[in-house]
């Protein structure tokens, strides 16, 4: 094996490990601290329920892999950014899981974004499942980045994937859902809303 194919097989391994590890503690802090939105098992929820659960914790598992990245690589302003999408997106992660876990739904979509219909194909990320998804070369060269690179990198990709989360969090508004999904898509577009504010300006 080349010397430069080997440092870059090398390179992925390390970096799907340090993924890993940062979304099972992600996910861990998620389960502890995510706020009280409570559901029942008596409500019943809908395919845009259990779809927006699925796809909406899976979308926060590449920002929260992406936040992690920021906390070592980036500059001060972007790594404040990452510790907030760091904190509040593994809470609701959290909380996304647990309903599906009530709800008896499995944790993965078999096939996303099938809930949102037409909207489904809207904005997608190249070669993405999901809008505004960043590619698997496109966090590769972000892994390898530090410094002021990373940081634009960073906010390039993190503003296109929380654009696509809003187009999730705003499809919800027009669905018929439980109340409990309305009021985490709410919180959630107001966050990503604000946030994108502060990364636009940087």
């Amino acid at each position: 094996m080349a010397p430069e194919v080997a440092l870059r097989s090398a390179r992925t391994a390390l970096a799907a490990a340090v993924g890993l590890a940062l979304l099972t503690t992600a996910f861990m802090v998620g389960r502890s601290t995510a706020p009280d939105h409570t559901t029942t098992s008596a409500a019943k929820p809908t395919a845009a329920d259990i779809g927006f659960a699925q796809d909406m914790a899976a979308h926060h598992d590449q920002a929260v892999l992406m936040a992690g990245l920021a906390l070592t690589r980036g500059g001060p302003a972007v790594r404040g950014i990452g510790q907030g999408i760091l904190t509040s997106q593994s809470q609701e992660t959290g909380l996304l899981r647990g309903w599906l876990r009530l709800w008896n739904a499995p944790g993965i979509d078999q096939h996303p974004m099938a809930w949102m219909g037409s909207m489904a194909g809207m904005d997608m990320g190249d070669d993405a499942t999901m809008p505004g998804m960043a590619t698997p070369t496109q966090l590769d060269r972000l892994y390898a980045l530090h410094g002021k690179k990373f940081d634009v990198l960073f906010l390039q990709l993190m503003i296109r994937h929380h654009e696509g989360g809003l187009l999730m969090t705003r499809a919800v508004e027009d669905m018929p859902t439980l109340p409990v999904t309305l009021t985490a898509a709410r919180s959630i577009s107001a966050e990503q809303i604000e946030e994108l504010g502060t990364m636009r300006a940087l």
